[in-house]
């Protein structure tokens, strides 16, 4: 009896049970990435149209037109891009990947995490955890655009496990020095494409480090290979800033100071304050039924861990390492003028990461009977079960349902827009432009059918918000298309064509002006769902003599 209770609780990974779940994992976020429900998000313009610009006209972020974000991710999607002729799909379908391997990544850390659990108490908590985590709203708020947050976190919650290797009791992990160098390379990538990344490098150093029981030697040596990782990952954002020092300051600082003052200027200038930002966070957690799960065995596994400190021994470099983790992402998610939900989606892992080291670190069971043991290890299955139970009866219909549309991929969001995008070749075409770049702050749409734009525009409508906010000397040296700057651009290189979404037309009102004043003829696009309403603007067809 006790050889069996002790093969179950030294279970390896139970890879044909972590396919499976992959598996299942992959058709659901990838369902609901393509859905109808999932239309096309605004702020996906940014991070799709640059690497379209960098494969169909070879034009670099910063030093060829303004860009707002680190640039791994135009490198990432431009690879993969070039080989695919609907490019929204492949970019959502990059996301989709990372949050599984998210999904994952939080399986495989419970798993290590409750060896003192059986197989089976295993595969309830932490895929219970994994359930909850896909259903919580911050996560199917956010996973699953094309936007650069799916990529870092699955590089984060990477290079944590990298770090902590496979035996999680041992208390000084794994301190090989190849380990940190990926684990370094994973950080200095989620860096290189969201910079509120950045301070995990700190935490990794660190840990590297304070490793007791280490030489120094090998310490130094893991430190030297993770900031050796980090450095490599962010070679592309070294060579930007080489080539376009200020373009680059400005992509990645000043345009966050300009847009807090259109968040000043906005209906709640009062977000801006740290004690707000907590009380956002504090009503998103507690206003949605997963995220309060999430937040509620958070907080129970640390009262209970807290009262059993004197009792159990177990290993304290995964709970400290995963709360070092979480403290660096939430300077991560303060840090900008205002929070909004979806940078609270790299706390996520970590919340649940550490709620399972919590529940597992009992396993050594200090003075307690086996018996007692037992009964709370088995309170913990009932609880962290019905919680998962429930949570999934309610949000899988609730967020899932997509997975109905799969059969008919006209319905998919990214066809929907690539769609909108030969429409608009077929009417640039009847009125005999094919050549000439259209004036779009929507430049996913004719990008998608191989029309060139204009690459001052390649962040869609962000750079609108600021445009108020800078000077005439910033407008002018970082070739912000605003006010007199825009009017320069239109004279100099005057557009055949003006796209926009109707719903935005208050953001342009220059491109509407020159449209008309150009006599130019408006035409909509048909309607599709959710997908907005485009209005193309064309000089109307001489007549033959």
């Amino acid at each position: 009896m006790t050889e069996r209770i002790g093969s179950e609780m030294e279970a390896r990974l139970p890879w044909r049970g972590l396919a499976i779940l992959a598996a299942g994992l992959l058709l659901l976020l990838f369902a609901r990435s393509m859905c109808g429900a999932r239309f096309f998000d605004l702020d996906e313009h940014q991070f799709v149209a640059p690497p379209l610009l960098l494969d169909q006209q070879g034009k670099m972020p910063y030093a060829d037109y303004p860009y707002f974000h680190m640039p791994n991710l135009v490198y990432l999607y431009a690879a993969v891009m070039q080989f695919f002729p609907y490019k929204l799909l492949v970019a959502r379908t990059l996301s989709a990947l990372c949050g599984t391997g998210t999904a994952l990544l939080v399986f495989v850390a419970g798993w290590r995490a409750l060896s003192g659990f059986t197989a089976r108490g295993r595969w309830v908590i932490a895929g219970g955890m994994v359930a909850v985590l896909i259903c919580s709203r911050i996560f199917t708020y956010t996973s699953g655009l094309a936007w650069n947050n799916d990529a870092p976190v699955v590089c984060a919650v990477g290079a944590f496990m990298l770090m902590l290797g496979r035996d999680w009791r041992n208390g000084a992990g794994d301190t090989r020095w190849w380990r940190f160098g990926l684990a370094g390379l994973l950080v200095g990538m989620a860096t290189g494409i969201r910079l509120t990344f950045a301070p995990l490098a700190l935490v990794c150093g660190l840990a590297a480090l304070i490793s007791p029981g280490v030489p120094w030697r090998r310490r130094w040596a893991g430190f030297a290979a993770g900031a050796l990782g980090v450095l490599i990952a962010l070679l592309p954002a070294l060579v930007a800033l080489r080539q376009s020092p200020s373009q680059f300051l400005f992509g990645n600082w000043g345009y966050p100071l300009l847009y807090r003052h259109y968040v000043e200027a906005g209906p709640n200038p009062h977000g801006l304050t740290i004690a707000a930002k907590l009380l956002y966070c504090l009503g998103k957690f507690l206003t949605d039924p997963a995220d309060a799960v999430i937040l509620g065995l958070f907080v129970g596994a640390a009262v209970c861990a807290w009262r059993r400190r004197h009792r159990d021994a177990g290993p304290w470099r995964p709970l400290v390492l995963a709360l070092a983790f979480l403290a660096a992402l939430w300077i991560g998610a303060i840090a900008p003028a205002q929070i909004q939900w979806q940078y609270l989606f790299p706390l996520l892992p970590f919340i649940i990461i550490a709620t399972m080291v919590m529940i597992g670190s009992g396993k050594s069971g200090g003075d307690q009977t086996p018996e007692a043991r037992a009964v709370r290890w088995g309170g913990w299955v009932l609880v962290v079960g019905c919680c998962a139970l429930v949570t999934a009866a309610v949000g899988l219909p609730r967020w899932y349902w997509g997975i109905i549309d799969l059969p008919r991929p006209w319905r998919w969001t990214p066809v929907v827009v690539h769609e909108r995008g030969v429409w608009l070749r077929e009417h640039l075409a009847a009125a005999h432009v094919e050549k000439q770049s259209v004036l779009t702050i929507d430049p996913v749409v004719p990008l998608e059918a191989g029309i060139d734009v204009y690459p001052e525009f390649a962040t869609g409508r962000l750079l609108m918000h600021v445009g108020p906010y800078a000077t005439a000397t910033v407008l002018h040296e970082q070739h912000l298309a605003w006010g007199p700057e825009l009017e320069r651009l239109l004279a100099e290189r005057p557009p055949a064509a003006i796209l926009y979404d109707v719903g935005l037309e208050e953001l342009v009102p220059g491109f509407v002006k020159y449209a008309r004043e150009q006599g130019m003829v408006a035409v909509d696009s048909p309607a599709a769902g959710h997908e907005p309403k485009y209005r193309l603007w064309v000089r109307p067809i001489a007549p033959v003599q």
